[in-house]
């Protein structure tokens, strides 16, 4: 908590700062951070926005040309990295993928008013460290923290396609 001159300003511990006006009582939300410990970001090559993974779970998409929140969505599980896939005609820029401590990938697409997922699938049995795209979209890797990588093929013209190929 920290004292203005006539308002209070309050971190309630889950990532929102509230203010509060001493004269009247009346509280306004100032702002919605993530509760924890932000964990990746991606910038996708189609919006002006950047889109964070908090270690709470939450994505949430930037705007970071007016500096304001688009919108954020909770997932069960700790967020721990996130990758854009590569700009092509069927995904135009918009699609990301994001892991989690729970070995779950989700594939979210980035739409105007929410995430939708597009997929999700279990991984790994531990936690996901990383996730990352080819360039020509043809794999997507994961990788997870007791050392097990898992490639799956992809397909620019099929944004739902993830078929196993191998573990390593």
């Amino acid at each position: 908590m920290i004292k203005g001159k006539d308002h209070w300003l309050i971190s309630d511990g889950k990532g929102m700062i509230w203010k509060l006006m001493m004269a009247n009582n009346e509280v306004q939300l100032v702002f919605n951070f993530h509760s924890k410990r932000i964990m990746d970001l991606a910038v996708p090559s189609s919006i002006n926005a950047a889109l964070t993974l908090g270690e709470d779970g939450q994505a949430k998409l930037w705007d970071f040309i007016r500096d304001k929140q688009f919108y954020s969505r909770k997932f069960i599980g700790d967020g721990t990295c996130t990758d854009t896939m590569p700009y092509s005609d069927a995904n135009q820029g918009r699609i990301v993928a994001t892991g989690f401590d729970n070995g779950i990938v989700r594939i979210l697409l980035i739409g105007s008013h929410d995430f939708m997922i597009l997929k999700a699938f279990k991984a790994h049995d531990s936690k996901v460290v990383k996730v990352k795209y080819a360039p020509d979209n043809s794999m997507f890797v994961t990788a997870s923290d007791n050392g097990d990588i898992f490639f799956f093929l992809t397909a620019n013209d099929n944004l739902q396609k993830y078929d196993p190929l191998c573990m390593i």
